[in-house]
């Protein structure tokens, strides 16, 4: 009767672990239209966030916006609680817009389809610190990735590259990518 006991309660053990697995599994996807996905993280992306908030507060936007990246969780949402201090953070929160934050590799296919990249309004899209070539090659990988999902994304794609040569090999992708070289556009904008 013990034994008859113990392998019953190992399989019960079981069957729950397993089952509890494809709930993860399936319930790991977000499901979201027309949110924001920010791919990739830098020491700009909070601030990108901060914007986009500040943004859709004037226009009265409400959608969610996911940063994923393959950094630490934990670590993008503190920079992202850093950038949204007092009185500014209390403000975001009363108008329901939400920030998510996922762990994952934009040059991945299987993890743009869990951030819904198809049904995302808006995607920017940056580069990690690296030497420039570098980082532009993992913005041209992430726009191949997009380029390569079953269905096209439906929103404008905004690129950050940081040499002036890979602009063209971004907008030639795919046709709503955008390269944009954003410490060009500053230096302008400062030299006005």
């Amino acid at each position: 009767g013990f034994v008859y006991n113990l392998i019953f309660l190992g399989y019960v053990v079981e069957l729950s672990r397993s089952q509890l697995q494809k709930l993860y599994e399936r319930g790991n996807r977000y499901i979201a239209n027309g949110h924001t996905l920010v791919l990739g993280w830098t020491d700009k992306t909070p601030f990108i966030v901060e914007e986009l908030l500040h943004s859709g507060l004037n226009r009265n936007i409400r959608s969610p916006i996911l940063v994923m990246a393959d950094h630490d969780k934990d670590d993008m949402q503190q920079g992202i609680d850093l950038a949204l201090t007092g009185k500014r953070r209390s403000m975001w929160k009363c108008r329901n817009r939400r920030i998510d934050v996922r762990k994952g590799c934009p040059q991945e296919c299987d993890d743009l389809l869990k951030a819904s990249a198809q049904s995302a309004e808006e995607i920017i899209i940056f580069g990690p610190h690296l030497k420039h070539e570098e980082s532009d090659l993992e913005v041209v990988q992430t726009i191949i990735a997009l380029a390569s999902l079953p269905q096209e994304p439906n929103g404008n794609i905004i690129a950050s590259v940081k040499n002036r040569e890979s602009v063209p090999v971004v907008d030639a992708i795919l046709e709503r990518a955008e390269g944009l070289v954003a410490l060009q556009a500053v230096h302008q904008i400062l030299c006005l």
